[in-house]
């Protein structure tokens, strides 16, 4: 967390660390590290999580194509 926190300050970016500790948890959950990029986020089921992320377009079509359904 902290490399990535330095990151954003190389740059004047103020992140709140709660935020980094939440992508740090979401990467670690399985046990595995989990990419944190559109292509991480390929294997999540929720089709809504993947359409916040980047290419919003690309995961809506495949979702509606495979009739995905997210529970919420």
């Amino acid at each position: 967390m902290q490399e990535v926190s330095s990151v954003f300050n190389v740059y004047g970016i103020s992140v709140n660390h709660h935020h980094l500790s939440l992508i740090a948890d979401y990467m670690r959950f399985d046990g595995d590290y989990e990419s944190f990029s559109r292509f991480g986020m390929n294997s999540n089921s929720s089709p809504f999580q993947q359409m916040s992320f980047e290419t919003t377009m690309k995961f809506l079509r495949s979702a509606t194509v495979r009739g995905d359904v997210d529970t919420l």
